[in-house]
């Protein structure tokens, strides 16, 4: 762990994140040789993250699947904000904790991908803080397989059209599971100039956790 915690405390220096995860039907399935399903081994990985997170950094989250919120792909569980701040009687890191333990999948849903990846760059682009790192970043255990969202060429075009130098807001992609498209999800990412790491096992998660965020440091000279 100490690799890991020191990528975080570095990355930590002012770090705004939007945490995206993938809450499809698929994400019920267990990890072979755990007691876990995909979505409590991101979850776990996800809370050990965020102990490694000071009050300062500035953190929000989504969930997606399909048909989140009427025909919304996605559904903000945490609005973005420091990590200390008390949203009602908690605070920000408590609500997020609270939200993770209490994830559930959808049983009738897809993964509304593309969709979710428009939504999440643009909100990002549009509220950028310059004086901090400001990063997507996604989990899931697939592909795109909602027919009414946009194509992965749209996508792209989107992700690519609306790119600013002076507002960078990164794609970072954490896979995880035999059904994940690498080849997919680096197109995404690399439209962003960000990146996708993949997990095999739930060991693998806060490793990734390490190397993508002291990779998004000196990102895309590195």
């Amino acid at each position: 762990m100490g690799l890991v915690s020191q990528a975080w405390a570095r990355l930590a220096l002012g770090s705004r994140m939007l945490s995206v995860l993938d809450v499809s039907g698929s994400m019920a399935a267990r990890v072979p040789g755990t007691d876990l399903t995909r979505m409590q081994a991101i979850a776990q990985a996800s809370q050990q993250g965020l102990t490694l997170q000071p009050d300062s950094t500035e953190l929000g989250q989504w969930i997606f699947s399909t048909r989140m919120d009427g025909k919304r792909d996605w559904r903000e569980t945490v609005p973005i904000g420091p990590l200390g701040e008390r949203i009602g009687s908690a605070t920000r890191r408590q609500r997020v904790l609270s939200t993770l333990t209490s994830l559930r999948p959808k049983p009738d849903g897809d993964t509304g991908l593309y969709a979710t990846l428009v939504a999440a760059v643009d909100f990002m682009r549009r509220t950028h803080k310059p004086e901090m790192i400001n990063t997507v970043l996604v989990f899931t255990d697939g592909r795109n397989d909602d027919p009414d969202g946009p194509s992965l060429a749209d996508t792209i075009d989107t992700l690519k059209a609306g790119d600013d130098p002076q507002r960078a807001v990164q794609i970072i992609v954490i896979g995880f599971g035999p059904d994940v498209d690498t080849g997919e999800l680096k197109q995404l990412a690399d439209a962003t100039r960000g990146s996708v790491y993949t997990a095999d096992e739930p060991a693998d998660i806060m490793r990734i956790f390490g190397e993508a965020t002291a990779r998004r440091l000196c990102a895309p000279d590195c």
